[in-house]
């Protein structure tokens, strides 16, 4: 697996409106079928494109994935899955 295709995870809390961690150093495959996870038991859910290796191996304690997290938290569209498709298109 290389660097480029890891992928970290996070989960919304609508209650707080704030992403926080829920997985990283994912391959590709094993995101999506931890977000379809999560995601069927009532959980928002957002996969990011992770550019290096985390070295923490619990994401719960990881830095780089709270920082992300409070990013994700700070530009958060409407709905997650918006970001993923580039936002809202706007009709002529």
């Amino acid at each position: 697996m290389t660097q480029e295709s890891l992928k970290a995870l996070f989960t919304l809390d609508p209650q707080t409106s704030a992403f926080s961690p829920a997985g990283h150093n994912l391959a590709p495959d094993e995101a999506v079928e931890r977000a379809g996870v999560l995601e069927s038991e009532g959980k928002k859910v957002q996969i990011i494109d992770q550019p290096s290796r985390h070295r923490p191996l619990t994401f719960k304690r990881c830095k780089a994935c709270t920082t992300a997290a409070e990013n994700l938290s700070h530009k958060r569209p409407a709905d997650p899955v918006e970001q993923e498709n580039g936002g809202e298109q706007g009709t002529s």
